[in-house]
């Protein structure tokens, strides 16, 4: 039903949000933006998923206190669940002084431009990139790693993937540039929980090996 929404939404873009769109559509800040982009239940009037940055164009609508307490809420959620970075302007911004809206963008991007921070265990992404895959090394609980197997399968919150290696209790796997824009592991960062599922059939193996022994 999100995905139904924003794709109604692509097609009837206020008209701060076109003039914008017209602006940073095909990488003309250095970055790639997606427009009516949705994740976490919401729609990111516009979202880099390289920097998990949102712009958010606002009317008038934003300056009552009831719809500045959503935001406020919707905002907070964002950074704290998804590690999504907001930034609002508003309408007439965009339509009076688009000039000064994009150089706000840039100095954004180029603030969310450094790389992470890879201190800490749990999820590390290493070698990020808007182009290029991600290895993700998941640090696995001892009891899970007998049923992880190299090329074998695991799920990571939902999403069924193919194991790289395994170094002693640390797995990688290779996110594709697809699985990073349309799901939220591209939004890890170091010291994340996951829910991890271990392939059934190796479960399985494992558990007959065991009663034999």
């Amino acid at each position: 039903m999100i995905k139904t929404f924003a794709r109604a939404m692509r097609k009837k873009p206020t008209t701060a949000e076109a003039a914008l769109w017209q602006a940073i559509r095909y990488d003309q800040l250095g970055v790639r933006f997606r427009r009516q982009y949705p994740i976490g239940g919401r729609i990111l009037d516009f979202y880099c998923p390289a920097l998990h940055l949102a712009i958010e164009v606002d009317g008038s609508i934003h300056q009552e206190s009831f719809q500045l307490q959503e935001d406020v809420l919707r905002d907070e959620y964002l950074k704290e669940d998804l590690h999504v970075t907001t930034l609002r302007v508003t309408n007439d911004a965009v339509l009076g002084d688009l000039e000064n809206v994009l150089e706000m963008i840039k100095k954004t991007i180029t603030k969310h431009s450094h790389p992470p921070s890879e201190e800490g265990l749990g999820v590390e992404a290493v070698g990020a990139s808007a182009t290029k895959a991600i290895l993700l090394q998941i640090s696995l609980p001892p009891d899970l790693v007998k049923n992880i197997l190299p090329k074998g399968s695991i799920t990571l919150d939902g999403v069924s993937l193919t194991i790289a290696s395994i170094e002693g209790n640390l797995c990688s796997i290779a996110l594709i540039p697809h699985t990073i824009e349309h799901t939220t592991l591209g939004l890890l960062r170091v010291g994340d929980s996951v829910n991890i599922e271990t392939d059934v059939y190796v479960r399985s193996v494992a558990a007959m090996l065991s009663s034999r022994a």
